[in-house]
């Protein structure tokens, strides 16, 4: 099973697009051949996001509610105990590191420019398109 800490854009562009693979990607929650982690952070995050007004992909508190609640009751929930900060050129996403170092996963982004570093730390970045072309070796 793949370990996937999926970054808010991805999330955002499935609600924005029902053709692209991000939306593909979040069709295929609860597929055991991948698994999403969470932490407190990023949910949190990605509730922020969806409760936005004018909210990504017009959709409404409650139905943001419900697709939240529906990603946690799959994802792999996840305490991070430690800190890699900062680390990123963006601060805002030291927490996405942290997370897939956690549990040694894929981070998937379509911001992979801001990811450049985590190579390093021997992690992978790969775009919704590349994740899924993954999928189908697994």
């Amino acid at each position: 099973m793949i370990e996937a800490v999926l970054d808010t854009n991805v999330l955002v562009a499935a609600l924005r697009s029902s053709r692209g693979a991000a939306r593909m990607l979040l069709m295929l929650i609860g597929d055991r051949r991948w698994r999403p982690n969470l932490s407190q952070h990023l949910m949190t995050e990605y509730e922020a996001v969806l409760k936005r007004v004018p909210s990504p992909g017009r959709i409404t508190p409650q139905q943001a509610d419900e697709l939240l609640n529906y990603i946690a009751s799959e994802a792999n929930l996840v305490q991070v105990f430690f800190r890699w900060r900062p680390f990123l050129p963006d601060p805002k996403d030291d927490f996405l590191v942290e997370l897939a170092m956690r549990v040694n996963g894929v981070i998937v982004t379509y911001n992979q420019r801001h990811f450049r570093e985590v190579a390093s730390l021997g992690l992978k970045v790969m775009t919704p398109i590349e994740f899924l072309r993954n999928l189908e070796l697994a």
